[in-house]
């Protein structure tokens, strides 16, 4: 990569950008659906719980069962998926050409805790290029679609929110990316294109192509597709603002019952 990008600094998301774990983590769900009864296939596995917060998931997945997961789900589900990641795991095609072509600082920003990215990343035989330069939303206690985690992971590389670009695949990570002043790259199928692009990303279907889209000139500030620094802001009380000044409502995330039992206070917002 040369010294033409207009970045300064490129954030990685972890699951589905540097290791190919969704599918993975996909098919447990679709089998533990199974030993309580239900049919989930493995696309609708995969667009409900792609990206997704674990207790959000872990909610979702009572909703269809129609009846509470029993205790120690969670721990089962990380366990059985720890398990598949160091049997089954492989770097996402092409991103180690992209890791050894940049010359630019770049680190890691995920949802998920620290130990599965720890199992995740060494298993796929990344960790050498991330060690010391990995931040868990997990750790900071702030997830995606909120900015603070790409914002954290600036900071860490030292280089201002407007020179970085982010690398995503999910809608959270996107809305993240963008409500932090950041250009966002989504890896995605045909299908998510469109989506993609109207929540402010520029989509790409292969790591071959990233390179290249680092080293092109953004986007005009004019596009109306990019939130604005303050909608980094507003975003955290369900409002946000783009740069024509239209408002966009979006509805507040919900909040966790500080009741819940300390297991379910454990799974907190980890991604799955």
């Amino acid at each position: 990569m040369t010294s033409k990008s207009p970045f300064e600094g490129v954030i990685f998301d972890c699951d589905g950008v540097l290791v190919d774990s969704e599918e993975i983590a996909v098919g447990v769900w679709a089998e533990m659906a199974a030993e309580y009864g239900y049919d989930l296939s493995f696309h609708a596995a995969l667009k409900a719980f792609r990206g997704g917060e674990m207790a959000k998931c872990v909610t979702y997945f009572e909703s269809l069962l129609g009846r509470p997961v029993e205790p120690g789900f969670v721990a089962d589900f990380r366990a059985r998926s720890a398990r598949k990641f160091e049997e089954e795991i492989q770097p996402v095609p092409g991103i180690r050409s992209v890791l050894d072509g940049l010359t630019i600082p770049f680190c890691v920003a995920s949802n998920g805790p620290p130990e599965k990215m720890d199992v995740t990343l060494r298993a796929a035989g990344l960790w050498d290029y991330f060690a010391g330069r990995i931040v868990s939303a997990y750790s900071i206690g702030s997830f995606k679609p909120l900015p603070d985690l790409f914002l954290t992971a600036a900071d860490l590389l030292g280089v201002e929110s407007s020179r970085c670009a982010v690398v995503e695949d999910s809608l959270p990570g996107i809305e993240a990316g963008v409500a932090a002043d950041m250009s966002v790259f989504a890896i995605c199928p045909p299908e998510e294109v469109q989506r993609f692009k109207e929540r402010g990303a520029r989509p790409f279907s292969h790591m071959n192509e990233l390179l290249g889209l680092l080293q092109a000139p953004p986007p005009a500030s004019s596009d109306h597709n990019r939130w604005s620094p303050l909608g980094a802001l507003l975003l955290r009380s369900g409002l946000r603002l783009r740069l024509d000044g239209r408002r966009v409502h979006r509805p507040r995330l919900p909040r966790e019952d500080r009741k819940e039992d300390g297991e379910r206070k454990n799974q907190g917002k980890e991604e799955q």
